[in-house]
């Protein structure tokens, strides 16, 4: 009797507006925590102490309901999806998808992270997290195994995407003028009001990664690759 070869992998996702939530929760509650503890109590520091655990306790549940664990099984030619159960926001049951159903994959704006599957029938959101101490992933092992599995397996990164549906000259062009724009904003302020080194250096990154998606969005749009 044959033994099965399976292969498993674990992948951290998350969902665009889960995170747009989380942003701005993260945003609200804490100075809704700070306001509304007691002013008035006799233990030094109480209320900062209890703000940092509090803070603490929210960040721990935003990262808890943001990110979800999928692991992706093979055995017998099929990939199985099993995302991890929650108390709340569970996704959906076991996906299994044959070989011949996985037709591609998308990219991030860097090529680095997997956004989501193309399939015959559709896509599969899978925006990967990327790898860190607290979140050990396999994406990178994962994208390897479909490249030599999938031998016509088509790469694209979400510029491909937005060509393809007619949004990244749009894109560029609002890029554009950001360009324009933000440095004519710095040279106002600098002339109204003093500009601290901290607002420059964050500003100059902002700048620097407009231009690098400048030079990226203008050769996807010439074809260059």
């Amino acid at each position: 009797m044959v033994k099965k070869k399976i292969k498993t992998f674990n992948l951290f996702v998350y969902k665009d507006r889960r995170m747009l939530l989380s942003a701005i929760l993260f945003i609200i509650c804490p100075l809704f925590i700070i306001f509304t503890i007691p002013p008035r109590i006799d233990i030094p520091y109480f209320r900062w102490i209890i703000s940092l655990f509090l803070i603490i306790g929210l960040i721990l549940a935003l990262i808890y309901f943001t990110v979800s664990k999928v692991t992706v099984t093979f055995e017998d030619k099929k990939f199985i999806f099993e995302w991890k159960k929650k108390f709340i926001f569970n996704k959906k049951k076991i996906l299994i998808l044959s070989i011949a159903d996985i037709t591609g994959v998308v990219l991030n704006d860097q090529g680095e992270r997997i956004q989501m599957i193309l399939t015959r029938d559709g896509k599969l959101a899978m925006k990967c997290l990327k790898p860190n101490f607290i979140f050990k992933s396999d994406e990178q092992q994962f994208f390897s195994f479909l490249r030599n599995k999938i031998k016509k397996l088509e790469v694209k990164d979400i510029w491909d995407v937005w060509k393809e549906k007619g949004h990244l000259i749009w894109i560029f062009r609002i890029n554009t003028v950001g360009l324009i724009l933000l440095p004519l904003i710095v040279i106002i302020f600098g002339i109204i009001r003093e500009v601290r080194p901290l607002n420059v250096v964050m500003l100059s990154s902002v700048f620097l990664r407009l231009v690098g998606y400048q030079f990226i969005m203008r050769r996807k749009i010439k074809g260059d690759y």
